[in-house]
């Protein structure tokens, strides 16, 4: 706290006017920032594995946007479109079924509260272009986890197929 600070219980003041004094050498040591630890190899998950998360991401930014009430609607469908489009950047998921979930799971608010299915359609376009330029990496391989609930598969090489 310093002179100019202001809490609850009132605000600080400069009582006597004094040059500042030196900061200990043991205070300054203690201020140094300790080295970051190395960081170890993260350890893939198998496709399988990356799979399974990747589906239950899906399936749960789903439920967040289907349950969202009214005043965080918009908020709630833009950080899904966000999530799953980071997912979609690093080629985790298709971008098809990262947009079909997202319109499924928003499509019950539409109509609600003067929402609108143009207003639905911008906010995950806005949301997904974002999330992409984050790319978000699961597993080793590329792996499309289908949102319609689909056993979802290991894409192998860049083949959209």
């Amino acid at each position: 706290m310093a002179a100019g600070s202001a809490r609850e219980q009132g605000s600080y003041r400069v009582e006597r006017h004094a040059s500042v004094a030196e900061l200990p050498a043991w205070l300054a040591r203690a201020l140094i920032p300790r080295a970051l630890p190395t960081p170890v190899n993260r350890t893939e998950l198998t496709p399988a594995r990356a799979s399974a998360y990747v589906r239950a991401i899906v399936e749960r930014e789903a439920q967040l946007v289907a349950a969202a009430c009214t005043g965080t609607r918009h908020h709630t469908l833009l950080r899904a479109a966000r999530t799953l489009g980071r997912l979609v950047g690093g080629e985790e998921l298709s971008e098809a079924d990262a947009r079909m979930a997202l319109h499924t799971a928003a499509a019950g608010h539409v109509g609600v509260d003067g929402t609108t299915p143009r207003e639905v359609h911008q906010t995950i376009e806005d949301g997904m272009r974002y999330g992409m330029r984050l790319p978000r990496r699961i597993g080793g391989g590329r792996i499309r986890a289908s949102s319609s609930g689909g056993r979802a598969r290991p894409i192998l090489g860049r083949d959209h197929g």
